[in-house]
C-alpha cells in the first residue's frame, strides 16, 4: 500500500511539472527565511537554517507531510523530512570506530545512544536556487571541513550537498 502511495505521489509531481510553470522564492515562515519551490500545483517548502528540513509538500492544496506546531519544532525529526546523516538510526553509547578512529557523538539526557545523525538540527548553507523549463530546485550544503563544528563531531573532512 505504501509503495502505491509514493508511486502516485511521484506521478502527480511529474504531471504537475509538465502541465504548469515553476518558481523558487524565499519567503518567511516560523520567523525565518524558507525556500518555496513551486512546480505547477505542487509546492515544496524547506528550511535551510533548520536542518534543511523539507517540512511541507502540497499537491493540489493537499498537505502530505506532518507539519511543525511551532518554530522550535521545525529542526529535528518530529516533522517534515529530516536529513539523518551520518547515522540514520541509533549509535549505542554514542560511540563507534571507523577507519581506526573512535567517533563519539553527543548523547541526550536520559538516553544511552545518539540518534538520527548530526544534521537535522544544524543550519545548512544555501548554495543556489534554480528554475528552468520544468524544474525548480534548491541546493544546500553542510560543511565538515577541518576547523568546523561538524568536523569536531565527525572528524572526516567532506561536504554534504543536497539538491531538492
Amino acid at each position: 500500500m505504501r509503495s502505491c502511495f509514493f508511486a502516485n505521489l511521484i506521478l502527480a509531481v511529474i504531471f504537475s511539472a509538465i502541465a504548469n510553470g515553476q518558481s523558487v522564492r524565499t519567503i518567511e515562515e516560523f520567523g525565518q527565511p524558507v525556500q518555496e519551490l513551486r512546480v505547477g500545483n505542487t509546492v515544496v517548502k524547506l528550511a535551510p537554517a533548520a536542518g534543511a528540513n523539507v517540512y511541507s509538500i502540497r499537491i493540489d492544496d493537499v498537505e502530505f507531510v506532518h507539519q511543525p506546531a511551532s518554530a522550535e519544532r521545525l529542526p529535528g525529526v518530529s516533522c517534515g523530512v529530516p536529513i539523518l546523516y551520518p547515522t540514520p538510526n541509533r549509535v549505542r553509547n554514542g560511540k563507534f570506530t571507523f577507519a581506526e578512529e573512535i567517533v563519539e557523538f553527543p548523547i541526550r539526557k536520559n538516553q544511552r545512544w545518539h540518534i538520527h545523525g548530526l544534521l537535522n538540527r544544524h543550519p545548512w548553507k544555501l548554495l543556489k536556487s534554480e528554475q528552468r523549463d520544468d524544474v525548480a530546485s534548491v541546493t544546500c550544503f553542510a560543511d565538515f571541513s577541518e576547523g568546523t563544528e561538524l568536523h569536531e563531531l565527525f572528524p572526516f573532512a567532506h561536504e554534504l550537498i543536497v539538491t531538492i
